[in-house]
């Protein structure tokens, strides 16, 4: 190989390399923002979801209680940019426009169970003392719901966000 073509080469890996590592860092960036978006999303439930179950009644609060809303907080963080990831990885080819809302509502749900049910059973084995509430069952089925209701609103509020641009556009 002439050293003409060697240095090509070698500055198609180097662009390569960096293109590739910026558009991973790109995305891993969309599915923390998504991530933080869904934990605020959830926080308003994890709140009356604490009310309910007798938290939060005194003033200052109880560190469990902090402990509780932080977990909730965690498991709607890591949901949301499980999410992001599943959509960027199985449905790249597609644009915001042209994601079928059933698909959308699958990916949701799999994100809103799947990542805090992960979560959980990699915690209960690492510390064999921690257990899982009597309704964990229902609350991981609340979050696949509220997982998929997250996912449909996502996606409405990116094709709301899209189209003004769209429509300010000028004519082909």
């Amino acid at each position: 190989m002439s050293r003409h073509k060697a240095g090509l080469c070698c500055l198609i890996s180097v662009r390569w390399a960096y293109t590739s590592r910026t558009a991973m860092l790109r995305r891993l960036r969309s599915a923390l923002v998504v991530g933080i978006v869904w934990g605020a999303m959830w926080l308003p439930v994890g709140v009356l979801l604490a009310v309910s179950k007798g938290g939060l009644r005194r003033f200052p609060f109880d560190w469990r209680d902090w402990a509780a809303l932080g977990n909730w907080t965690v498991f709607a963080v890591l949901s949301g940019a499980a999410f992001a990831l599943l959509l960027a990885a199985r449905e790249r080819t597609r644009t915001v426009e042209t994601l079928a809302p059933r698909r959308v509502l699958g990916w949701g749900v799999l994100a809103g169970a799947a990542a805090p049910t992960a979560l959980s059973a990699v915690l209960l084995r690492l510390f064999p003392s921690l257990h899982l509430p009597r309704d964990a069952s229902t609350i991981f089925a609340g979050m696949a719901a509220l997982g998929a209701a997250s996912a449909l609103l996502t996606i409405a509020v990116a094709r709301h966000r899209r189209a003004p641009a769209e429509l300010n556009a000028p004519p082909t």
